[in-house]
């Protein structure tokens, strides 16, 4: 069985970022699965979307952004930064419609 997943990853040097999150490593990344959502009911684009933004917020460092306001500018550009270029990887306009709902612009 051929497992669709889409791999989400964001460069740091993309963003100026604090110490503590340009102090990661490797480029973080995650994956997120497709094969059992239909992207073309508005569900299926909902499941999906969460899944995705779910997977850029642990990317982006969520975990840091929490703790230092400091960092939550550049989390928060992150996150969206990282939504978009996934969506536009899938070509789904049900996925640009919930990004355009819930961050008013793509």
């Amino acid at each position: 069985m051929l497992h669709k997943t889409v791999l989400i990853a964001f460069v740091f040097t993309a963003l100026s970022l604090s110490p503590a999150m340009a102090s990661l490593t490797s480029e973080p990344s995650a994956r997120v699965r497709l094969n059992d959502v239909d992207v073309n009911t508005d569900e299926g684009a909902a499941l999906l979307f969460r899944r995705i933004e779910r997977a850029a917020r642990t990317v982006c460092g969520e975990h840091v952004a929490r703790r230092y306001a400091s960092t939550r500018s550049a989390y928060q550009r992150c996150v969206e930064l990282t939504i978009a270029e996934t969506i536009e990887r899938i070509a789904s306009e049900r996925l640009y419609s919930e990004f355009r709902v819930r961050y008013g612009h793509i």
